[in-house]
């Protein structure tokens, strides 16, 4: 993915290919999985895959639509991740928001000295919060499972 002098916009358009290759492979294997678990009426309403079939939807099309939600957000993770790494190496830590290099950047091009910024820091009171959306809870057996395909993805 590295080359010399790349631009915001082709980092940004190679996250939307990385993402689109990456979710297309693992529907694929979704799809695999329902066929080997004999559940070949559920593969048209597979996601990202095209049209939905019109009527009734069959059962179990739920817990697939989670399971692809849930395998998305581990694509968007995992090339949010390697597009950030990307952009740090090419463009330069500063280049993205809400890092520490770009807020000093941004302080010394408002005209604040090494020193102004100094006196500005002392004053900052920074403590962390760590939260869990409920609906992010879940049973162990089915995290280690998660946390096990996005290994594979890394």
């Amino acid at each position: 993915m590295t080359s010399s002098s790349i631009t915001r916009e082709e980092l940004r358009i190679q996250g939307f290919d990385l993402i689109d290759e990456t979710l297309s492979s693992l529907i694929s294997c979704l799809s695999d999985a329902l066929k080997s678990l004999g559940e070949d009426e559920l593969i048209p309403y597979l996601p990202w895959s095209g049209s939905v079939p019109e009527g009734e939807l069959p059962k179990g099309t739920q817990q697939l639509y989670s399971v692809g939600f849930q395998l998305l957000n581990m694509v968007e993770e995992r090339v949010a991740s390697a597009i950030r790494r990307e952009r740090e190496k090419e463009l330069g830590a500063d280049s993205i928001r809400g890092l520490w290099p770009h807020a000093l950047k941004d302080m010394t091009a408002a005209g604040l000295s090494p020193d102004d910024i100094i006196e500005v820091l002392r004053d900052v009171n920074v403590q962390p919060v760590l939260t869990a959306h409920p609906t992010e809870a879940k049973r162990t057996s089915i995290r280690e499972r998660l946390r096990a395909l996005y290994d594979q993805l890394v």
